[in-house]
């Protein structure tokens, strides 16, 4: 629970940085921020499928979890352009 809390707080600190930058280097700041919180929840999803799922249902699992990060990066720009 406290990594996804740390994470989380991370994420959101980042994003009420840049959205409040006044220069650009801070911005930045904030970028870097957000990225730190949100490299974070990947593993912490894994962990919770090892951890919530019984081992016979766990690679189903992990099939759902790829394919919800890898399917709209495929589909993604193809349906917005």
């Amino acid at each position: 629970r406290s990594p996804f809390l740390i994470c989380s707080a991370l994420f959101v600190t980042g994003l009420v940085v840049a959205a409040a930058a006044p220069e650009m280097w801070v911005v930045v700041l904030g970028r870097v921020l957000q990225g730190a919180g949100a490299g974070g929840f990947a593993p912490i999803s894994y962990v919770v499928v090892r951890r919530a799922f019984a081992e016979d249902r766990q690679p189903g699992m992990y099939a759902f979890l790829s394919a919800g990060w890898g399917l709209p990066r495929l589909v993604g720009p193809g349906l917005s352009g």
